[in-house]
């Protein structure tokens, strides 16, 4: 009954917002990508896909915003015969959200409904934007910005059995700020549940600046809980450190995820791990692709402005575990990533 009032109560709020729109804006995307997978062991694939994104956003009266985003995204040729298939049932609902500046004159923005969430760095919750899909959430989120710090506090429901065909009640929450007291130090408290025998909690945080002419990162967390019906003890440690020479960028970078198959491996969540653990995506889903063993990376990176709109950059990646039982190596491989973009 309180669910049912509640969502009521925010109808109504939505139909007066509704009437008093002072601004409206569309905007659309169309990004087509053709790849090419060789790998050893595996035959060559090649395909090409395309997303289409439109959206609709709307400023109203009182300081109320809204935004509607549906995303179509599909493999070309897979349809076979487009006069015979014409249904729209890759069409979906990528973000539609509502949000409430200084809502209830409290200080706090209120943006509720299916939006993009991206904390950090992504390195723990990310939009996933290399995708064609991304990634967004059903949440409720509150951003709190006291005296130059930002404090986001964000609930989110994963997976509800009374919504086939989902196969389990899932949940995250959380809580990630900027202190500026801390010079923008980033500190947070994420929560996951996956019913029936998953329940984690993950605290860290992240810090980047300058110091004696160099640039740096440093970051971590530690993980506890229960999955599988056993107690979780994990964490992550990474950072980096460059500097500018001669006009090329040059990082050196490591990071470090536990590992050990069972109660000790890391788990990234909802990251966007193509951002940092190589662009071939070999592991895009931690701790799956590396068995549970965890995961080092040792990485050089050098980028360069080669003209204004263009930048070209070379990463070299060495991987291995973080822990080798039942494997005769650790060592894992070498990737070298060499692009340019605009």
């Amino acid at each position: 009954m309180g669910f049912a009032v509640c969502r009521l109560i925010v109808a109504a709020l939505l139909l007066g917002a509704v009437a008093a729109v002072a601004d409206v804006t569309a905007g659309g995307q169309v990004r087509s990508r053709w790849e090419l997978r060789d790998t050893d062991g595996v035959a060559s694939d090649g395909h090409t896909a395309t997303r289409t994104r439109a959206g609709l956003s709307a400023t109203l009266e009182g300081g109320v915003s809204a935004f509607m985003q549906w995303q179509d995204v599909r493999i070309w040729g897979e349809e076979g015969n487009t006069l015979g298939d014409f249904s729209a049932d890759r069409i979906d609902l990528h973000q539609g959200w509502v949000q409430f500046k200084d809502f209830a004159d409290k200080g706090v923005d209120l943006r509720i409904g299916r939006q993009e969430i991206a904390f950090g760095g992504q390195r723990l919750v990310g939009a996933v934007g290399w995708t064609h899909q991304g990634r967004s959430f059903d949440a409720v989120r509150g951003t709190w910005r006291p005296g130059g710090s930002t404090v986001d506090v964000v609930a989110s429901r994963l997976g509800d059995t009374s919504s086939p065909p989902a196969a389990a009640n899932g949940t995250f929450a959380g809580v990630y700020a900027s202190v500026a007291p801390l010079s923008g130090a980033e500190l947070f408290l994420l929560y996951n549940s996956l019913d029936p025998a998953t329940e984690q909690f993950t605290a860290g945080a992240r810090k980047k600046g300058q110091a004696a002419g160099f640039d740096y990162r440093v970051e971590g967390a530690y993980q506890t809980g229960d999955r599988a019906d056993l107690d979780v003890a994990a964490f992550f440690a990474g950072a980096r450190v460059g500097r500018s020479i001669s006009g090329v960028d040059l990082t050196l970078w490591y990071d470090y995820l536990s590992g050990d198959d069972e109660t000790k491996v890391f788990d990234t969540l909802f990251a966007t791990n193509h951002k940092f653990y190589g662009y071939a995506d070999f592991f895009l889903n931690i701790p799956v692709h590396t068995a549970g063993g965890g995961l080092q990376d040792v990485a050089l990176k050098a980028k360069k402005t080669l003209r204004p709109g263009l930048t070209a950059a070379l990463d070299v990646h060495s991987f291995s575990l973080a822990d080798d039982t039942g494997v005769s190596t650790a060592h894992l491989g070498e990737e070298v990533d060499l692009r340019a973009h605009g």
